[in-house]
């Protein structure tokens, strides 16, 4: 990995850069795809770095690391302040939470407090459209490893934990994480391009009831 002024990065292949950014990865990504040259093509943030990949017919890896050293040196935060996402869970309908509190020694209001009391930042979006991979949890509830042996199907909405992360399901797909509560709401939205929730973004969850759930089954973040 070579370093230059205020920044870290690492070629990847002939038409791709990886950026160390720490916690300023998403506002660095949003800034360069609201105002970054036409020749760089796609930008992926995730737990600290930002991938960018570029068009190598127009530009070099040195006029890539040049641009992004530049956008990393100016004050990019205050121009993109974090978001925070208000998710609402109900922790009854987790089909793991049984067995989860039981696991971490954890009585079901302690879990549901601890985790409802903080807010998470926004690591990585990925594995299927919409997934926000949240951290981290308090240390009381962040023990367990990932499922012995995934579900071949996990509901939309499916709140769950694993290795001190936690996440949405927000299409039906295998999974192994523990199932702690589902949201009613519809995290992204692929045909209409509505994907709310941002590396950089906080998420905040909430506890709701069977009838909230039931009221607001099918609402957009």
């Amino acid at each position: 990995m070579a370093t230059g002024p205020s920044v870290r990065f690492e070629p990847l292949g002939e038409a791709a850069v990886c950026f160390e950014c720490g916690e300023g990865a998403g506002a660095f990504a949003r800034r360069l795809r609201d105002g970054g040259p036409t020749w760089i093509v796609d930008v992926v943030p995730a737990f600290g770095r930002v991938m960018v990949a570029f068009d190598p017919l127009r530009c070099s890896v040195d006029d890539v690391t040049a641009r992004c050293a530049t956008v990393l040196a100016q004050p990019i935060e205050g121009s993109f302040p974090a978001r925070t996402h208000i998710v609402p869970v109900c922790y009854e309908l987790g089909e793991d939470f049984e067995d989860v509190c039981k696991q971490l020694g954890v009585g079901h209001d302690a879990f549901r407090s601890l985790h409802a009391q903080k807010d998470y930042d926004c690591h990585a979006v990925g594995f299927c459209p919409g997934f926000p991979y949240l951290g981290w949890l308090d240390d009381r509830i962040a023990g367990l490893p990932r499922r012995p042996s995934p579900r071949l199907a996990v509901p939309v909405g499916s709140v769950a934990v694993t290795m001190g992360m936690t996440g949405v399901y927000t299409q039906p797909r295998p999974g192994g994480w523990w199932l702690i509560g589902r949201t009613p709401l519809r995290l992204c939205d692929p045909e209409s391009g509505h994907y709310p929730i941002s590396v950089g973004d906080r998420v905040r969850f909430e506890p709701i009831g069977r009838d909230e759930f039931a009221g607001r089954d099918g609402e957009r973040l």
